[in-house]
């Protein structure tokens, strides 16, 4: 057999080589497979000396590497085997378990099953005791003038369950009563001594509130028991048909009424219900001033309205206020109030700040910023003549100019209540404060003039 290359010889021959080096390389073989480092050691001259070896001795060393070669396989099957018997038997270990754990909560649930849980009820409140003493005193009040028995029940209790053999109620112990529902809003106190004048004096318009039974009527004379009847709250009450009149007459005036006229019956009532509204004669006046005077009376009243919404503190009425602006036909852009209570807007390229300091109380500061310049020194004139018609105008605030950090601040301090805030005059006061900030700026800075308008910090009529 002559010399060939290593990459020519068959799978065969390499196997009769390694039979023919001995067991221990074909053992190695068999674990470590083609890719092996014995193949990979093997060179041309190995071969040639190795495989040397006649047809006959091939053949028995290709027997004796077969048996070699089953008895490893059969080697390393019983090892498997082992191992999976070994898992077999954890298995059945674990599924025994099992068994076991459902046993114990089957044998808990059944347990459960035959128990019953109780739950104790408290039982429910006598709403007819309550009910005859809460009557008892709210028609006392009533033979007073000072509230409506019916309004008493209907608004505190529910009304009492349909009963075929209710036939009297009995009334329970004041002290008992009182201590039972004290939701009702009466102290026994004030009870126990109601009922004490009443025994003392005579009754008021005729009733007697401890003769009051539930279903039955309050004892009243009959020169009061009218004068009873009508009173309610302390305001006499109109019939319906009463009622019903007034209010035709009202829109057969409506109808037929000039302007004029109307203007003169809004002055007559509003002059009664709003003291603040100054009233003029309505024969001088023109339409449109009684128109104007229709709109500002509306928004008084709106104001009024407004005042019940009251906030905590002015930075709430100040948020507020931009919330409204921003979501109507602002003609600027107003940020929100940040963590120190600052927001910050543009108008005709001046920069102002809106500033809620927490330290100064219902405090609110308006203000802009000039460079220094020599022209400042004449603006202490004008800002005085501008608080004098701020004044004039009603306007509530302080307009300062001083000189800070090699600059000059200009700034209105007002101060807002939180109780009483009015979005419409808090947004004239800004309105009113960048006007005359545009006039300080045309006289400080000549080389940029600002053009003087009217100022409008929105397009709609009102936020």
């Amino acid at each position: 057999m002559g010399i060939k290359d290593f990459n020519e010889y068959s799978a065969e021959e390499i196997g009769l080589w390694l039979i023919a080096r001995g067991h221990e390389d074909a053992a190695k073989f068999v674990e470590e497979g083609v890719d092996g480092d014995l193949l990979l050691s093997l060179s041309a001259d190995d071969l040639k000396n190795d495989l040397g070896i006649s047809s006959l001795q091939k053949l028995m060393k290709t027997i004796e590497f077969s048996k070699m070669v089953g008895a490893l396989d059969e080697k390393k099957g019983n090892e498997v085997d082992e191992k999976v018997n070994a898992l077999e038997g954890k298995v059945r270990a674990l599924r025994r378990t099992v068994k076991s754990k459902d046993r114990e909560i089957a044998e808990l649930r059944s347990k459960m099953s035959g128990m019953r849980v109780t739950e104790k009820h408290s039982p429910p409140p006598d709403v007819t005791d309550a009910r005859c003493l809460l009557q008892d005193y709210g028609e006392y009040l009533a033979a007073r003038g000072q509230y409506d028995p019916k309004l008493v029940l209907a608004k505190q209790l529910p009304p009492p369950l349909p009963s075929s053999r209710q036939t009297k109620v009995l009334v329970a112990p004041l002290h008992q009563s009182a201590a039972t529902f004290p939701s009702l809003g009466i102290r026994e106190s004030s009870i126990s001594k109601g009922r004490l004048d009443t025994a003392k004096k005579p009754h008021r318009d005729g009733v007697d509130p401890m003769a009051t039974k539930s279903g039955v009527a309050p004892v009243v004379k009959p020169s009061l028991k009218k004068n009873l009847n009508v009173k309610r709250w302390g305001k006499t009450k109109r019939s319906r048909a009463t009622g019903r009149a007034a209010q035709a007459k009202k829109e057969d005036f409506m109808k037929k009424a000039s302007p004029r006229a109307v203007g003169e019956a809004f002055d007559d009532s509003s002059s009664q219900s709003c003291g603040d509204c100054s009233t003029t004669d309505s024969n001088t006046a023109s339409d449109d001033d009684l128109k104007q005077r229709h709109i500002d009376l509306n928004t008084s009243t709106a104001y009024n309205a407004k005042k019940k919404n009251s906030t905590r503190h002015p930075a709430d009425a100040v948020d507020d206020f931009i919330n409204d602006l921003n979501a109507g036909l602002p003609s600027i852009s107003l940020s929100q109030l940040d963590s120190s209570g600052m927001a910050s807007f543009l108008y005709a390229d001046l920069r102002f700040h809106l500033h809620v300091p927490g330290g100064i109380a219902n405090g609110v500061i308006i203000q802009t910023w000039y460079e220094d310049n020599e022209r400042a020194t004449d603006i202490s004139t004008l800002v005085a003549k501008f608080n004098t018609s701020l004044q004039k105008i009603g306007v509530d605030g302080r307009l300062t100019f001083r000189k800070m950090n090699g600059k000059h601040a200009f700034s209105l301090t007002k101060t807002v209540d939180p109780e009483l805030f009015c979005k419409n005059i808090f947004r004239h006061s800004i309105e009113n404060f960048v006007e005359m900030s545009i006039k300080v700026h045309n006289i400080i800075n000549t080389d940029d003039v600002k053009r003087l308008e009217k100022v409008r910090l929105t397009n709609s009529v009102a936020i």
